[in-house]
């Protein structure tokens, strides 16, 4: 019986280097590689502006409970709280 063991890596690949792209493609060779690519993304202005309203919020208002939290979440989504049969 053979046992397999795999290690999992992340790389960041500067695609504007041909460096990089040159050890992408040798690694990619290799056929005890396998490859699964995930792009990045950048965020958006909006979405910045949005994290930091959020934190600066945090920061004044010191937060809430989980309790809070919850009761909250409760209130706006009831049906997520009905226990099933």
């Amino acid at each position: 019986m053979r046992i397999f063991k795999f290690m999992k890596l992340t790389l960041d690949i500067d695609t504007n280097s041909q460096e990089a792209l040159a050890l992408l493609a040798y690694i990619r060779s290799l056929q005890f590689v396998r490859i699964t690519e995930e792009e990045s993304f950048q965020l958006t202005g909006e979405q910045k502006a949005a994290i930091d309203k959020g934190l600066e919020s945090f920061k004044r208002d010191g937060g809430l409970s989980h309790e809070q939290v919850m009761e909250s979440t409760r209130s706006k989504f009831p049906h997520l709280f009905e226990k099933r049969a």
